[in-house]
Parts: C-alpha cells; sequence; structure tokens
C-alpha cells in the first residue's frame, strides 16, 4: 500500500523539477533542518509514511504541524488528505508568508496560522510568550497533531503549557507525534562514549542543553519528565521510537529525532 502510495505521490510532482521550483524555498532561505532542497523534499515524504504507518492516518482527517516552518510537511499531506485538512502554524513571519503565497493558493485543504510568539531569534517581535499562548482552535478540532523539531528548543515552562494545548484542541482518541532528543540510559551512555549526534552536557534538572549558554538550540528532555509530563495532560504514551543521533546511526532523512505517540 505504501509504496503504491508514494509512486503515486512521485508522479504528483513530488520528485519532479516542478515540486521544487514551486514549493522548495531557496536554500538560503530554508530556516529547518540543513540548507539541502533534496533532503527538504525527502523529509516531507518520510513523515508521512511515519504519519500513516505509526497513526493510522485517514484521508480524511483533520491535521494540526505546529511549527510547520514553510511548509516542509505541507505538500505530501496535502496530496494525501484528499477528504481531509491540514493546518500549520509556526512563529516565524517569513514561513508563514511564503506557505500562504507559495503552497495555499494550490491546495484549497490547507491553512496557514502566524502564532505571534516572541522568540528573540525567529520573532523577536512577538507579542505574546510560548508559557501562556492559546492555539487559536477550538477544543476537540484535529484528529492529529505533529510536532518535529519544537520541543527540542523549548524550555519546560513553554513545553508545559503546549502540552497543555495539545489535550484541548486534540480530539478524544486522537494522537499526538512528537519529536524529541529523549535523554535516558541509552542516549546518556552514547554521550558519555561521545558518539551522540549532540552532546548534552549541561544539566538543568528536567532537561539537559547542548550550550551551557543558549539552551534553546538544542535541549534533551529526560525520560522520567516526559512520561511525568503526558501522564499529567491525561495523555497516554503509544510508542517510543529512538531516532538515529544517539549512536550517529544512518537512516533516511527525518529519522535523526527520537519520536513519541501519544493519545487523548
Amino acid at each position: 500500500m505504501l509504496k503504491k502510495l508514494f509512486d503515486k505521490l512521485r508522479s504528483n510532482m513530488l520528485w519532479g523539477q516542478n515540486y521544487q521550483d514551486k514549493f522548495i524555498p531557496a536554500t538560503e532561505d530554508i530556516f529547518v533542518g540543513g540548507k539541502d532542497r533534496d533532503n527538504y523534499r525527502l523529509i516531507g515524504i518520510y513523515y508521512l509514511k511515519q504519519f500513516i504507518s505509526l497513526c493510522g492516518l485517514q484521508r480524511d482527517w483533520k491535521v494540526l504541524d505546529v511549527g510547520c516552518g514553510s511548509g516542509r510537511l505541507t505538500v505530501p499531506l496535502a496530496l494525501y488528505l484528499r477528504k481531509g485538512s491540514y493546518y500549520g502554524i509556526d512563529i516565524v513571519p517569513a514561513g508563514i508568508n511564503w506557505c500562504l503565497e507559495k503552497i495555499k493558493p494550490h491546495f484549497p485543504n490547507v491553512n496557514f496560522e502566524l502564532a505571534d510568539v516572541h522568540n528573540a531569534h525567529y520573532n523577536p517581535n512577538g507579542n505574546e510568550y510560548a508559557d501562556k499562548y492559546s492555539f487559536p482552535y477550538a477544543d476537540n478540532t484535529f484528529d492529529l497533531i505533529f510536532l518535529t523539531s519544537v520541543f527540542t528548543h523549548m524550555k519546560t515552562s513553554d513545553v508545559e503549557n503546549y502540552t497543555s494545548e495539545i489535550h484541548r484542541v486534540l480530539k478524544p482518541k486522537g494522537r499526538c507525534l512528537i519529536t524529541f532528543f529523549i535523554f535516558d540510559e541509552d542516549s546518556a551512555e552514547g554521550i558519555r562514549q561521545k558518539k551522540s549526534r549532540e552532546l548534552f552536557t549541561h544539566d538543568c534538572g528536567q532537561y539537559l542543553a547542548a550550550n551551557s549558554e543558549s539552551h534553546e538550540l538544542a535541549i534533551a528532555y529526560r525520560i522520567e519528565y516526559l512520561e511525568d509530563l503526558f501522564r499529567r495532560n491525561n495523555l497516554s504514551i503509544q510508542l517510543i521510537k529512538k531516532g538515529g543521533w544517539r549512536w550517529r546511526k544512518d537512516g533516511p532523512p527525518g529519522h535523526t529525532q527520537d519520536k513519541i505517540i501519544v493519545v487523548k
């Protein structure tokens, strides 16, 4: 089934020049992950596969992409969600503007929203803060929510608030996939042996930071904290899938970080 799906997606410009020209920003304008246009495209395909195989994504679902950037995951989902809808939200004005100009006109089932949240690097003029921000959606709206490389850059109070908001806007039995750097026995050993892609050496209590001066550059949360966080927000952990960052293991683009899937 998945092979047929990806063959079909390839025929719908996801692998051709038209896809790159229309839906992928210029190299210098890519602000998520590495500045590689081929990987940018492949990561979208990879995550669509993950949403289908791990979360049971259906074509009529309503999905929310928290931290959508410039739409790296949008186009594959828009093509798959024939009877469903996609909502993307991000704090970077340039990313949302790109999505509205380059993607939205081609897909009537996608929607984008700027989260006017302050961030010293990405949105210095933002009027709100992540630990107080409310998602602009009604309760029990989404079948699937996902956050890719979002909580890896957020401190505890911000993560607490966003997790509460995820529970609020997720439908009963809805699912959420979140990527993390998880600090557990396995990743700690990789860090001790300096074989990890990220060396989290600054202990900040509930999390470890790779950089002592700017924690948000890369944060690894302790597994015990995450288990408690989801329990307190009435979200059950369905699956933890370890990423390749722990031991520099190669894999497809998008495989680097750990993944946690929770169910409301």
